[in-house]
């Protein structure tokens, strides 16, 4: 989803082509994108859970709905955790929706707030994740 994310092992690259950047490079690339992109989906390799991307927060979710044939990143478990550490809840002002509901959320001190209006979004990206990831997140 744009962000840079380090990996501790080259398992989830397997033959997959990848690029050698420049530590400047990689500091461009974390100023310019200092989140994972709502809506990115990201899986374990050693896990069978995908997690999509809300406000820098991985959300798990429960089926592939919301994936669909969209790419997945496969990260390893430690950089999971790193995510989990660094964005301990949803960034403010995020937004997101059940698969199942028109309902669009904005999430406001990591907790997803319905909206009223549509022009609140705009061109942002909406996450779509499971309803039960969105009760998740109601309970954090």
């Amino acid at each position: 989803g744009g962000f840079p994310v380090p990996i501790s092992t080259m398992n989830p690259v397997g033959s997959k082509p990848y690029a050698v950047v420049t530590e400047s490079s990689l500091t461009l690339l974390r100023g310019a994108n200092p989140f994972p992109r709502d809506g990115a989906f990201v899986k374990s390799d050693v896990s069978a859970t995908v997690y999509g991307m809300v406000g820098g927060f991985p959300v798990p979710i429960s089926t592939m709905n919301p994936v669909g044939s969209k790419p997945y990143a496969v990260v390893t478990e430690s950089s999971l955790t790193l995510l989990r550490t660094a964005n301990p809840k949803p960034r403010d002002g995020a937004f997101v929706k059940s698969d199942v509901s028109a309902t669009v959320y904005t999430i406001v001190g990591g907790y997803p707030v319905p909206i009223s209006s549509m022009n609140q979004v705009g061109s942002k990206p909406i996450a779509v994740v499971t309803e039960s990831s969105l009760a998740l997140l109601r309970k954090r």
